[in-house]
């Protein structure tokens, strides 16, 4: 998996924004969040949600983040900072 880093090697800072790949294959956006079950959290319609119970569900990661069309979102979101 060429550019990724695996969970069981390394885990990104606490706050960054990463791509992540589940164990059955999905492909999210997600933060690293200690406070959150499972360690990680993912943005919903209403703010923030876990992504998974299970921190080892998460399998690989990477820095490289998608650009969003619209900035919307909870107002502590990474992207939602001023321009």
């Amino acid at each position: 998996m060429d550019g990724w880093i695996a969970t069981k090697d390394r885990l990104p800072a606490e706050g960054q924004e990463v791509t992540v790949q589940m164990d059955h294959g999905q492909i999210k956006q997600v933060v690293k969040d200690k406070h959150y079950s499972g360690g990680w959290k993912q943005v919903n319609c209403q703010g923030w949600e876990l992504v998974t119970w299970h921190a080892d569900s998460i399998t690989h990661w990477r820095p490289e983040v998608f650009e969003r069309p619209r900035k919307t979102g909870p107002a502590d979101a990474p992207w939602m900072t001023p321009n």
